[in-house]
């Protein structure tokens, strides 16, 4: 998951980024408060706490709104990944991918309903 000097490998960070991008519904480049909610519930079957909320803010990149940016998203990852790489593994295949780090099946994502139908594209 991670290089020698601890950053996140280019086809993580690629999976990572495709996975943000199926909750950012307006294309802000920032997840919401909702779009968050939606992710953390996709991901681990529950909003985040209060709590959880305020400590991404203070630790993570943010924008003006105080909502979480694609670098800031990237950011929560590394650590987790830094400290319990096999959450992020039950993070990537809940949302799809594979072992290798290949997109199998789209599970998780916009409130559009018809997201999950869209043609899965080969991802590196």
């Amino acid at each position: 998951l991670q290089k020698q000097q601890d950053a996140l490998r280019p086809n993580v960070s690629t999976a990572l980024l495709e996975i943000f991008g199926r909750f950012d519904d307006d294309n802000d480049g920032a997840l919401n408060r909702v779009e968050l909610e939606r992710f953390a519930i996709a991901t681990n079957g529950e909003k985040f706490e209060e709590e959880a909320i305020d400590e991404l803010k203070k630790s993570f990149n943010c924008n003006a709104e105080g909502n979480l940016t694609r670098a800031g998203f990237l950011e929560m990852y590394q650590l987790q990944t830094l400290s319990d790489p096999n959450e992020t593994w039950r993070d990537l295949i809940k949302h799809g991918y594979s072992i290798n780090v290949r997109l199998i099946h789209r599970a998780t994502g916009s409130a559009d309903p018809n997201f999950a139908k869209q043609e899965v594209k080969a991802s590196a």
